[in-house]
């Protein structure tokens, strides 16, 4: 099987952003690999079955991933919208169906969101009142990415107000407790953040409590923000004997 990718992806894909927002895209195919990248949306890696589909919730047939988040939601554009610029679309991985919610108009207005976002990851406060300002929060994507930075920016100053209050740093170990209703969130989480495998992963989770860092407590409060955000419940435990 092949596909002829038209230049507008080309271009997008020429120029990945990595966004630091975890809902956000992080990971791009390459054109070379491009159909590769399709495993687990269009196809199942291990049979190679067709997974497309025109009923309600299918995949449909004319749909491409053209870049994942670290939750590996997929963001699409069909290839026959070229004469709309290939609007983008969104949806939720591991929900059983497919959901698709438009994004953007058109891949250039996405690129160009994304390049934007890049020049706001470090003030999340402005960061947050533009999603408000600009997207509709009645779409998935958008309200996860604002409540997202809203408790980032929440912690964030927690954080400060911890520093300060507490010296020298508490070191411990941070535990997962509870997974949360977003099952295959938490598992990418704990596959990329403790380098496992799919399987391991799933085998961890299923051996709560499970220690997910080491050090000080400032350190692993970010750890701890960005599983929370998840719906994970995490707890530290301060060591008996602090340096």
């Amino acid at each position: 099987m092949s596909v002829v990718l038209p230049k507008d992806l080309i271009d997008f894909l020429a120029m990945p952003f990595e966004m630091e927002m975890m809902c956000l895209p992080c990971h791009y195919p390459d054109i070379a690999s491009f159909l590769d990248f399709q495993e687990g949306y269009r196809f199942c890696g291990n049979s190679e079955n067709d997974l497309t589909g025109h009923q309600a919730g299918d995949w449909h047939p004319d749909a491409y991933v053209i870049a994942v988040n670290y939750f590996a939601d997929p963001f699409v554009i069909y290839l026959t919208a070229s004469a709309q610029g290939f609007p983008v679309y969104y949806a939720q991985h591991g929900a059983g169906r497919w959901d698709f919610e438009k994004i953007a108009e058109n891949l250039d207005q996405f690129q160009q969101d994304l390049k934007y976002f890049q020049t706001l990851e470090q003030d999340k406060l402005k960061f947050a009142e533009y999603i408000q300002q600009h997207k509709d929060l009645k779409i998935e994507l958008w309200n996860e990415l604002y409540c997202s930075l809203q408790n980032t920016q929440t912690s964030q100053l927690n954080e400060n107000t911890v520093v300060e209050e507490y010296t020298p740093l508490i070191y411990g170990k941070l535990i997962l407790t509870e997974i949360g209703q977003h099952k295959l969130k938490v598992v990418s989480f704990i596959k990329q953040h403790l380098k496992l495998t799919g399987a391991e992963a799933l085998h961890c989770i299923q051996q709560l409590p499970l220690e997910i860092e080491t050090g000080s407590q400032r350190h692993c409060q970010r750890i701890q923000i960005q599983l929370e955000n998840i719906g994970a419940t995490t707890k530290f435990l301060a060591s008996e004997n602090q340096v």
